[in-house]
């Protein structure tokens, strides 16, 4: 004899899941990045040590400033983002060489270059891993960065001589009106935020550019 139940015509009863259901998703497979093949990787560094060595010859006989050498940097940190730090360094050593060709009538553009980019864009290879996305490694970088750019206003001081038709210290402190400790010290503070900012600029800058050359 079957027992009697009541039914509740309204009541669903719970889905039976299978057992794929109940397993986690499966993590996301990391984004493969694809090696350049060698002829593209020495034509995008070709290029990139072409436009380095026009930025040289602009701003050595046209009057410009540093700004054309800011973008001598960034080239050279395109060149190890896109290609690998080989050519990142073959860039480095092919602009440094020709522009000495180019503008041996200017060793204060030639200078500037040889102890200011061409060692930030090496230490920014040392630096691949310390980015801005946490604060432990943003912290790390800016000190390292500050550092550094403490270090060049140092060196740019020492070679005055060579370099003061470009960045003159002794002539900031004196439009300053500031003694001549007083002065440097306000010089390298401002050196510093100015270094970490464009630091900051340059890494996004690099991966964004790196990202859109085809």
């Amino acid at each position: 004899m079957k027992e009697n139940r009541d039914i509740d015509p309204f009541f669903d009863e719970p889905e039976q899941k299978t057992e794929t259901e109940n397993q986690p998703p499966p993590p996301k497979a990391k984004p493969i990045r694809r090696r350049l093949s060698t002829a593209r990787a020495i034509s995008f560094t070709a290029m990139f040590t072409a436009i380095s060595i026009v930025m040289m010859v602009l701003t050595c006989y046209l009057p410009l400033t540093i700004a054309p050498l800011v973008v001598i940097s960034l080239c050279y940190n395109l060149a190890y983002e896109k290609c690998g730090i080989a050519y990142g360094v073959m860039c480095m050593i092919a602009s440094v060489g020709l522009g000495f060709l180019c503008c041996s009538a200017n060793l204060g553009i030639l200078l500037i270059v040889t102890i200011v980019f061409v060692p930030y864009s090496a230490l920014s290879l040392f630096m691949k891993k310390l980015d801005y996305s946490t604060l432990f490694k943003g912290a790390i970088r800016v000190i390292i960065v500050a550092s550094f750019s403490a270090l060049e206003v140092l060196f740019i001081y020492l070679l005055s001589a060579q370099v003061a038709s470009f960045i003159d210290i002794n002539g900031i402190i004196a439009y300053l009106r500031l003694d001549l400790a007083v002065g440097y010290l306000v010089i390298t503070l401002i050196a510093m935020a100015i270094f970490v900012c464009v630091d900051l600029l340059f890494m996004r800058l690099t991966k964004e550019i790196a990202k859109k050359i085809k």
